[in-house]
């Protein structure tokens, strides 16, 4: 390889791994100053980027949608239909429904995120913060989409762990932040447990039972996860 063919190569490996944005347009982009190698490669590449992204995203709502009716029994092809493509362009962009699917876990916990730091916003004080966030994560809708992403998240686990933890830390920073707003001498030990409980209790409820005892209400696990946090139950 020439020198000059290798500094493109690099160039492109570069631009490729920097976040698609309009701002790098003016000559800098991923905190750095950029080369004019760097900036045409960029303006080749961006209209694909942006197409890709827009397909993509269109895929994963279309997933969303018919994983909503119908569960993990929806296919690939059903999901193509929906969002108006063929089965070739989205194998182009998700190699497999594993992946598709692992799409949709990832953005429905970014948003459940989101959702639920919006929702803990107006409360008072840590302590009521803290009880609603239990309460809300343990009390999930018995529904086609969370039986499907419970189903994944569990094959995720053990086909790819760096990955499954990847997809939670949203999730695990918020229990964490509020755990400390609560208490500054607290570890992540408690969000931990708290998540991990959860995690079991619902994943019981969607995926069966294993325990071969009948499962107790989300209030009463809600108010058992928050007594090991020494939060009085509500009156």
């Amino acid at each position: 390889m020439t020198a000059s063919r290798a500094s493109v190569v690099g160039v492109t490996e570069s631009v490729l791994e920097a976040p698609a944005s309009e701002d790098h347009r003016d000559g800098s982009f991923a905190g750095h100053e950029v080369s004019w190698r760097e900036r045409v490669v960029q303006r080749a590449l961006q209209p694909s980027i942006d197409q890709a992204m827009e397909r993509a995203e269109l895929l994963v709502r279309a997933a969303r949608k018919m994983i909503e009716q119908s569960g993990d029994t929806v296919t690939v092809q059903e999901i193509a239909d929906e969002a108006g493509m063929s089965l070739r362009l989205l194998y182009r962009h998700f190699k497999s429904k594993d992946d598709l699917v692992g799409a949709v876990l990832e953005e429905s916990q970014m948003y459940g995120t989101d959702s639920l730091e919006k929702a803990l916003g107006h409360l008072p004080d840590a302590h009521a913060r803290v009880r609603e966030f239990v309460r809300l994560v343990v009390d999930i809708d018995l529904s086609p989409m969370h039986s499907a992403l419970a189903r994944h998240e569990s094959h995720l686990l053990q086909s790819d762990t760096a990955e499954a933890r990847r997809v939670q830390r949203p999730m695990s920073g918020l229990a964490v932040g509020l755990l400390r707003d609560l208490d500054p001498g607290v570890g992540s030990g408690a969000a931990y447990l708290v998540l991990a409980g959860k995690r079991a209790y619902n994943w019981n409820r969607l995926l069966g039972n294993t325990v071969g005892i009948d499962h107790v209400s989300p209030e009463v696990f809600s108010e058992f996860l928050l007594a090991g946090l020494g939060e009085a139950p509500t009156a």
